[in-house]
């Protein structure tokens, strides 16, 4: 039950004694003489003055919040008038849209440190919905024990707009951005008729290894960069497109021309994912876009760890490590998959050789991730109920 400031006299003899009228530089503000009346403490002449002029609403409670005090930018933004807040709880503008996760937190707060900050969803006297960024600090008396709260609260009802605005255009761009990928990465598809699945299985094994890689030191960028890879190693072959179907759907083995036309599907992918991320790049004005990475894969993913990959024989950490990942996951799906030239591989058999080129085809770090990953890996192969022996 609420107690109303009247049931609650000032004892005369303590600093819950009023600020006397004469030469109260507060009265000149417009503030009631019996302003702060009921305060757990007696306010100095500065805080009457910061509490008087505060363009943020500030209310003063007693140890059971209940309201002692508010300044009038608390009435503007709660909508109740002072005399209907005096005596009343704290929690009368709660809205019940706060998680009380954040009441529990702030009040475990108040009792330790003696201060919090945070944000709470308030109602005001119309029943309008508004957000508040409030600080609490906690009133002590002389033996530590708390006496009362002051919050200061702040609306920043039309931050939330602007930012559920701002989520919303991120939503469409991330969504845009996901079509445009697919779309380009089907062109590649389109040209091998025999890869069906494998951008999927692609997306699949590249995120496992990201994700694993991202706990470990020195891949822990890896972590905010998760999506990106998923998304941007769907177009690690779009070059292909550019590749006569008699190379890429010839059942024997290329001949030595052949073999130098294929190996220019990553300087292609490249060049074209290039120019469009130099183009978006210039527009956003940023120095990456999702293409930037979507380039450094069609680029560099038969880059070997040792050096001897292409097109431009990147040994070790000159990789991105982006690319790396990818090379792994494009050998193991190429490895376990039917080919034009070959039929599909066992696990165990893609398994031996992904751990045999370990330090020289792929990078050793990413071959453990597979390796602790290798039921996830299965997984996904037999989710797409591909044969495992030939």
């Amino acid at each position: 039950m609420s107690t109303s400031s009247s049931s609650r006299p000032p004892n005369p003899a303590s600093p819950l004694q009023a600020v006397p009228p004469a030469g109260n530089p507060l009265l000149a503000s417009g503030l009631p003489a019996d302003c702060f009346a009921a305060c757990p403490v007696r306010p100095s002449i500065v805080f009457q003055q910061l509490f008087a002029n505060s363009l943020d609403g500030v209310v003063i409670t007693d140890k059971d919040a209940v309201i002692a005090e508010v300044n009038p930018s608390y009435e503007r933004l709660t909508g109740f008038t002072r005399t209907e807040l005096l005596g009343q709880k704290a929690g009368i503008v709660k809205s019940g849209l706060t998680d009380p996760e954040v009441f529990r937190q702030m009040w475990e707060a108040l009792q330790g440190a003696g201060h919090w900050t945070g944000e709470v969803i308030n109602r005001r006297k119309n029943g309008e919905i508004w957000y508040s960024f409030l600080s609490i600090v906690a009133l002590r008396g002389p033996g530590g024990e708390v006496i009362g709260y002051v919050g200061m609260a702040r609306d920043v009802t039309a931050m939330h707009a602007a930012s559920e605005a701002l989520s919303a255009q991120l939503r469409e761009i991330r969504a845009t951005q996901k079509v445009t990928i697919e779309t380009l990465a089907r062109i590649a598809e389109f040209a091998d008729p025999l890869l069906e699945g494998h951008l999927e299985r692609i997306q699949a094994y590249s995120r496992i290894l990201a994700e694993d890689l991202a706990q470990r030191g020195g891949w822990t960028e890896m972590g905010a960069l998760v999506e990106m890879v998923e998304q941007s190693c769907l177009l690690h072959d779009l070059g292909k497109a550019a590749i006569p179907s008699s190379i890429l759907l010839k059942p024997g083995r290329l001949s030595p021309e052949e073999f130098a036309l294929m190996q220019k599907h990553t300087v292609i992918g490249g060049e074209l994912l290039g120019d469009a991320d130099d183009e978006l790049r210039a527009m956003l004005q940023v120095d990456e876009s999702f293409l930037s990475m979507a380039r450094d894969i069609a680029l560099y993913h038969h880059e070997r760890w040792d050096g001897k990959g292409y097109p431009h024989g990147l040994k070790g950490p000159a990789i991105p490590r982006a690319a790396r990942l990818v090379a792994l996951a494009d050998v193991y799906d190429a490895l376990t998959s039917r080919r034009v030239y070959k039929p599909p591989y066992s696990h165990e058999d893609a398994r031996a050789i992904v751990i045999g080129a370990a330090g020289s085809q792929f990078d050793p770090e990413v071959v453990q991730a597979f390796l602790r990953q290798e039921q996830s890996f299965i997984n996904v192969l037999k989710a797409n109920k591909l044969p495992e022996t030939g």
